[in-house]
């Protein structure tokens, strides 16, 4: 009888007592992945330091194209908030706040492609202000022209890869960590007044005197990027539509669209027009003295 209640007791010791342990902790597990299945938004893990970002030029890459030379800045991966806060000065219905992810580095121009650099390429200047030199941002282009001189480019460079940033690099490069309208700061006229922010940082109708400027004139962001605000709007690669309602990673707009997505503001427009947030689009096919581009590549 001992020995019945001794093998007994071994039994419920080795087999059945870990073996509910063991469906305990399943269902445990189950319950959990229930409530996590129900939170569809991603969040970044807690409690772990975020890595710094690069200091202005820690990795730079610099390229040469038939004697004239661009360089372009590593952006790290990331997350960021995009679209701008409801109380932000100058903001529009389109700049929904949403979580974006930016799921790997890449390198994006540390200036707006230049009128020096689009001829070497294309053999002519399409620009308006061609008085201005060949420092000076390359205007009056459409998107299909940028996708053209992309193309010519890559064909020129080893390795090639240019391309046009997504919309959501854009602004997660022109933000360079910041939450407010300029990558400075906040923004103290929507007019064509003097925005003390902005004249820190870009051309706009406040001190532009109506026309383009040089690249690279006024101080750059957090990351080494120059003329994010103002000078010329910028082509992005993404068709215009309204933001996803969720958290996103590495977003490409939708499938189609009428309008290409065009950011930054430019030379004739006020400061509210440049702010980091805000989201401008026209046909692929239209030139415009006020629109522009610049580089990324992975």
């Amino acid at each position: 009888m001992i020995c019945n209640k001794t093998i007994s007791l071994r039994i419920f010791t080795w087999v059945i007592f870990p073996g509910l342990l063991l469906l305990s902790l399943i269902a445990a597990s189950a319950s959990a992945d229930d409530k996590i299945g129900l939170d569809l938004e991603w969040r970044p893990i807690t409690g772990v330091k975020k890595a710094p970002p690069p200091a202005r030029g820690e990795k730079v890459e610099t390229f040469t194209v038939n004697g004239v030379s661009f360089k372009m800045a590593r952006i790290p991966a990331g997350e960021f908030m995009m679209g701008s806060p409801s109380g932000e000065l100058g903001r529009d219905s389109d700049e929904k706040r949403h979580r974006v992810r930016i799921s790997k580095s890449f390198f994006l121009g540390e200036t707006e492609v230049t009128q020096g650099l689009w001829r070497t390429v294309m053999g002519s200047n399409p620009s308006s202000f061609k008085n201005c030199g060949n420092n000076c941002p390359v205007e009056q282009v459409s998107w299909k022209d940028c996708q053209e001189f992309i193309r010519k480019l890559n064909r020129l460079v080893s390795g090639g890869g240019f391309r046009l940033p997504t919309e959501a690099e854009w602004e997660y490069a022109a933000r360079a960590g910041s939450n407010s309208a300029f990558a400075n700061g906040g923004i103290s006229e929507t007019g064509c007044g003097h925005d003390r922010k902005l004249d820190a940082m870009g051309w706009y109708c406040g001190n532009s005197g109506k026309k383009t400027h040089p690249v690279g004139g006024k101080k750059p962001n957090a990351w080494g990027l120059y003329d994010m605000h103002g000078n010329v709007y910028e082509w992005c690669q993404d068709w215009k539509g309204n933001y996803p309602s969720g958290s996103v990673t590495d977003p490409t707009g939708p499938s189609s669209g009428s309008d290409r997505v065009l950011r930054g503001g430019s030379w004739d427009y006020y400061a509210g027009y440049c702010r980091s947030a805000l989201r401008n689009g026209d046909g692929p096919d239209y030139r415009g003295r006020r629109f522009g581009f610049r580089l990324a590549r992975f």
